[in-house]
């Protein structure tokens, strides 16, 4: 999972709309369980509107913060030895 996708350009979507999950996957290419995962585990911030349990809805800033790279993954890959072992 690439996380890090150079062709996203999130300045394009007028500010403040709110994407829905099918708009997120057409917008950075990741597939839809991707997408739902990082929404689980609260990698990717969200709201939900309406009522009952809502429909989720991402900011755009939102998504950038998800998809800018991770200086703390990039340190770790950085100290991992040849093999794959830390």
């Amino acid at each position: 999972m690439s996380l890090n996708n150079s062709r996203v350009d999130v300045s394009r979507i007028p500010s403040p709309r709110y994407l829905t999950i099918a708009e997120t996957v057409s917008i950075t290419g990741l597939s839809l369980s991707t997408v739902r995962r990082a929404l689980t585990v609260g990698a990717l911030r969200h709201s939900r509107v309406g009522l009952g349990r809502g429909q989720v809805r991402i900011h755009p800033t939102d998504l950038e913060d998800f998809l800018a790279p991770r200086p703390v993954l990039a340190a770790r890959a950085a100290t991992t030895r040849p093999g794959g072992t830390p």
